[in-house]
């Protein structure tokens, strides 16, 4: 399971992206939280992957999640451009984001 490390509720606007939501990865169980990119998640390189999924011990990804599946960038090739992995997911859950501003 890996959480963000803050709540939309108590986070630095500044620093911290507003987590959109939560999914549950099909092969392993895992559930992961997502949130919106921001600039400093790797400036614009991997322009197409608006959001970061969290992983491990504080570390996150870019990803694009969607509702059955998620892609999310594992490495880089030679010619700079992003590696993906998708991931089949279920129990996605959007969060009310309301109220919250970027």
């Amino acid at each position: 399971m890996s959480y963000a490390p803050h709540t939309n509720d108590r986070r630095n606007p500044e620093v911290d992206p507003i987590i959109q939501g939560a999914f549950r990865e099909v092969d392993h169980g895992g559930l992961f939280e997502f949130a919106i990119r921001m600039p400093q998640h790797f400036g614009t390189w991997a322009g197409g992957f608006n959001q970061i999924v969290y992983v491990g011990t504080g570390g996150y990804r870019l990803a694009r999640v969607l509702k059955t599946v998620a892609y999310i960038v594992v490495d880089e090739d030679v010619d700079g451009q992003p590696v993906t992995e998708k991931w089949f997911i279920k129990d996605h859950r959007a969060y009310d984001i309301s109220g919250f501003t970027v």
